[in-house]
């Protein structure tokens, strides 16, 4: 799994596809591919559709990636490893951040919750 024209881009994957759509109309794409985890763009408005380029997205996980597209059209991409690790990464429209292997922990499942319950407390007492 190359990228090159000689990639069979429709073979290979396995599990969950996921993806999120930003207001400039582009799509990303994320899937596991040969136990990899791969990402694609794809233009969705104007442009002529091609043959979409998959690219590996080393991860620390082995699950499907939650996308989602911020205000201002940032992608993040969220994973979730097997000890209810929440692991976080961005796109910054040129690359992803943090660079390489590397991903930003968010924390666990359960400081989620804790998060989360602290919240209702403090709306319940405004």
């Amino acid at each position: 799994m190359d990228g090159s024209a000689k990639d069979q881009w429709n073979s290979g994957f396995t599990g969950r596809i996921s993806c999120a759509c930003d207001s400039q109309g582009q799509a990303y794409l994320f899937a596991r591919r040969e136990g990899r985890l791969v990402w694609t763009k794809v233009q969705l408005q104007g442009k002529a559709a091609k043959t979409p380029v998959w690219d590996v997205l080393d991860a620390p996980f082995e699950g499907p990636v939650i996308p989602g597209i911020s205000q201002k059209d940032g992608v993040v991409a969220l994973g979730l490893d097997g000890k209810g690790i929440v692991w976080m990464k961005t796109w910054d429209g040129r690359s992803w951040q943090p660079e390489g292997r590397n991903w930003t922990k968010i924390g666990t499942i359960d400081d989620l919750f804790e998060a989360q319950s602290k919240t209702e407390r403090h709306l319940d007492a405004a």
